[in-house]
């Protein structure tokens, strides 16, 4: 049946009737959608810095994944300590993006924005070892990113500006994977420990930054504990890593 049918032979009054309720069922819809979008869960992740948001995520694919879900690590620190977190990570992206500088969010540092966060979360560096040099010979790449006693290099002079603002910062060591995993990362666990060590060095000079190692609770092992790539963390991964993060907060507050 056609529409102009329907329309021609409605009766008037029959029509006036559907013209009050479609407008009324109209209103209540707009109303419902102003609710929910005035309504912020303040225990979720978001990519937007919100203004309610008093933690900042930065950092490389471990943070980003299983954002979809709610449940990247991000989202387990929010939903731990009952907060908003502004997730800025980026799948992919550098510590010192020398592979892509015109993609700016693939530098980790530029996912950074000024504000007076409580709390900054970060993770980043084993894309610069591995695209780089292959978790080879990476000592130009290393000290690029921080030097061997921990006091120069892109990651201290990012880390003093954050700290010189007032916030703490939570960095997240890297956990080993398992000899399956994938795009390469296979064989990075011994070099990606030697540059945490330098991170550790540059934790114990800065009091306001602290290093959270994500193998106390990431087992290569475990093959739950990863997604099918064997690099990246499954969501039961990620909610043991967001605990422990959120515990090393708690524990400073």
């Amino acid at each position: 049946m056609s529409p102009s049918f329907f329309t021609n032979k409605m009766n008037p009054k029959h029509s006036n009737n559907l013209n009050w309720w479609s407008k009324i069922f109209a209103l209540s819809g707009l109303l419902l959608i102003a609710e929910s979008c005035g309504t912020e869960n303040p225990t979720v992740s978001t990519p937007t810095n919100p203004a309610s948001a008093t933690m900042l995520a930065i950092g490389d694919s471990v943070f980003d994944f299983n954002r979809e879900e709610n449940a990247s690590i991000p989202d387990v620190v929010a939903q731990r300590l009952g907060t908003t977190v502004a997730n800025e990570s980026v799948g992919g992206a550098y510590l010192t993006n020398t592979l892509e500088p015109n993609n700016a969010k693939l530098d980790i540092r530029n996912q950074y924005s000024d504000r007076d966060w409580d709390w900054l979360i970060m993770n980043g560096g084993a894309n610069d070892v591995n695209d780089e040099c292959g978790c080879g010979e990476c000592t130009q790449t290393l000290n690029d990113i921080i030097s061997s006693d921990g006091l120069t290099g892109a990651l201290p002079t990012f880390v003093d500006r954050v700290t010189e603002r007032g916030t703490r910062v939570i960095f997240m060591g890297y956990y080993d994977l398992p000899p399956t995993a994938e795009f390469g990362f296979n064989r990075c666990n011994e070099l990606v420990s030697t540059y945490e060590e330098r991170i550790q060095r540059l934790a114990t000079r800065n009091d306001r930054m602290w290093f959270v190692d994500a193998s106390q609770v990431i087992d290569p092992n475990n093959l739950a504990l990863f997604q099918s790539d064997r690099v990246h963390p499954s969501i039961e991964g990620a909610k043991a890593i967001g605990d422990l993060i959120a515990e090393e907060i708690i524990k400073l507050q």
